[in-house]
């Protein structure tokens, strides 16, 4: 006559953690696949539940039938560990919890989530600033219209200060809507009025939060760069530093090529609150940001506008002391090659 297998054997024999636990929120019983999930050489029998997953209450609160749920947990070893699991009651007042370890599951749906958004930026986002600028620029033509019509006085001031918003608008546009353009041109451009015009336009914004605005730009001549892409950089750059500054802070501009001519060299220095080491290590990373309204993007864009022409750039940062971002490109043809050897 066959043997028939035990309560505990189907227990040990599943392929996910089981947790009993009795009325009074203790372990009553944990299999061993469920031991290796929390990292524990034997089942924590009569320890609190707390301490192996979650609280009682919490592992029955809001409880759906067939409905998993997650709750990270730190492992012997201190590192987070997303756990997906359901309970179920299971009599005499006690509750069975199956659980599995799912942190590679949101590992790969955090990648393919990061993938979208990337694609839905290259994909819809072009066409979206093509129909927001063109009615910007209809307005602000008008603006200019009418300041050239209107007399001096509190009026023409405040349609000056709105071409100003007008431009700094557009200038926001061409910073988050430079995917997919090349920073290098097969066409020399005027590439210091492009930074002229772009600190010109900040000003405002840096007077309204008390941040005096400065630059340094030597002259250059025409340059194999994208003039419209150096302004979309620089406002990126411009914008995340007047972002970590407070009230009487500096924000220090410099554009020149470099000694031997080769690169253009592109430097954004603000004194305000700098980067821990840990935020330093991530600031270019796509949609990663520090701030409640930020959207990641503009400084990762920039990185990957100057990598992409062949660049580098450098930011070095000391919480409470500042940021200072440092773009490199070279400025011979496209097609030419650049050592990257002697860059700071």
């Amino acid at each position: 006559m066959p043997t028939v297998p035990s309560a505990r054997d189907v227990l040990n024999a599943l392929p996910a953690g089981v947790l009993v636990v009795d009325r009074d929120g203790r372990v009553h019983a944990l299999n061993p696949d469920g031991c290796r999930i929390l990292g524990l050489a034997t089942a924590p029998l009569g320890w609190p539940v707390a301490d192996v997953l979650a609280p009682l209450d919490v592992l029955i609160e809001g409880r759906v039938p067939g409905r998993r749920r997650q709750v990270t947990v730190v492992d012997r070893a201190g590192l987070p560990m997303q756990i997906g699991y359901s309970t179920s009651p299971c009599g005499g007042g006690h509750w069975a919890v199956l659980f599995r370890d799912v942190s590679s599951l949101e590992d790969a749906r955090s990648a393919r989530d990061h993938s979208l958004r990337i694609e839905t930026i290259d994909e819809v986002l072009p066409s979206l600033l093509h129909e927001l600028r063109n009615p910007l620029a209809a307005m602000t033509s008008a603006v200019e219209l009418l300041i050239e019509e209107t007399r001096p006085g509190e009026l023409r001031d405040e349609l000056e200060a709105i071409l100003v918003e007008g431009r700094r608008m557009d200038l926001g546009f061409q910073g988050i809507g430079m995917v997919g353009r090349s920073l290098r041109s097969t066409r020399a451009q005027l590439v210091a009025p492009a930074v002229h015009e772009v600190v010109r336009v900040m000003r405002a914004s840096a007077a309204r939060a008390g941040v005096v605005l400065l630059l340094e730009c030597a002259p250059m001549p025409m340059l194999h760069l994208n003039a419209a892409v150096v302004r979309a950089v620089l406002y990126n750059l411009i914008n995340n530093a007047l972002n970590a500054c407070r009230e009487g802070d500096e924000v220090r501009i410099g554009a020149r090529l470099r000694g031997d001519g080769a690169a253009f060299e592109l430097t954004v220095h603000d004194t305000g609150v700098g980067m821990s080491e840990d935020v330093l290590a991530r600031c270019t990373e796509l949609f990663f940001t520090t701030r409640s309204h930020g959207s990641g993007i503009g400084l990762s864009m920039c990185r990957r506008a100057v990598e992409e022409a062949d660049g580098l750039c450098t930011v070095l940062s000391t919480a409470g002391r500042g940021t200072r971002v440092i773009l490199e490109v070279p400025v011979g043809d496209p097609g030419e090659a650049w050592s990257a050897s002697g860059a700071s």
